[in-house]
């Protein structure tokens, strides 16, 4: 179990702006994807992702259509023991896409990459807030999914569906608001980002929640959250957790 930060430092911001700058959290998918395969493990092909990060980013001021965004950290950890070994080795040289499409070329090999702390054994209540937010969808039919943008009756069943799939055992967690929070934003709690650019520069968003919350259940549903993220496209960017402190 891991977590790691990948952090630009603040002397840097103005250096090294144009080899921070994405349009889709896709492109960090693909950076860390690459990264991790230099250290022997495909998370692609490790069944449902068992690992998650979440973008720290401010948006930029460009010319031209679509929203460019400049790096400033990115938090990524797993539960899973093989995936945990790959990101533990990760260095900043491994930070840089191999044979990256025109657009597409961060290279983040002057970044800091620092350990965070682990989680204390047995932590059955986490207070937490939302690094990135929390994606689970209702299905639909014929393969449609609905994006769930505040907390319906069914959340809580369908979050600990969505963390079932992905870790192949039952889930137990409850996801309880802060009623506070939510009043002041008048119930609005949803956030989203893009994932993907379409070839005609038009951009895939993906919506979740965003709030601060206790996270209550077993300690091993609330260690896999807190390590590989809670909910689902953990992989793009949704669903990494940080700890009020």
């Amino acid at each position: 179990m891991i977590r790691r930060m990948i952090r630009v430092p603040r002397s840097q911001f103005r250096e090294t702006l144009g080899q921070r700058t994405l349009s889709d959290r896709g492109q960090v998918a693909d950076l860390l994807g690459c990264a991790l395969r230099r250290h022997g493990c495909d998370p692609i092909t490790n069944g449902p992702a068992r690992w998650g990060f979440g973008v720290i980013a401010h948006p930029l001021k460009v010319a031209g259509p679509g929203r460019r965004y400049g790096i400033e950290a990115i938090h990524l950890g797993s539960s899973d023991p093989v995936i945990a070994r790959a990101i533990a080795a990760l260095t900043p040289a491994d930070l840089v896409l191999d044979d990256a499409m025109p657009g597409w070329e961060l290279d983040l090999r002057f970044a800091e990459l620092r350990d965070e702390p682990d989680l204390p054994a047995g932590v059955e209540v986490l207070n937490g807030y939302c690094i990135s937010p929390i994606r689970v969808t209702r299905p639909l039919g014929n393969g449609h999914h609905e994006d769930l943008t505040e907390l319906g009756d069914d959340y809580q069943d369908l979050l600990n569906r969505t963390m079932s799939r992905r870790f192949g055992r039952s889930f137990q967690l409850q996801l309880l608001p802060d009623r506070v929070y939510v009043r002041s934003r008048s119930g609005r709690i949803s956030a989203g980002f893009a994932i993907k650019t379409r070839p005609n520069g038009a951009v895939v968003v993906k919506r979740g929640i965003a709030l601060p919350f206790t996270l209550v259940g077993p300690a091993n549903d609330i260690r896999d959250a807190w390590y590989s993220g809670l909910g689902r496209t953990t992989a793009l960017g949704f669903g990494l957790l940080g700890m009020q402190s």
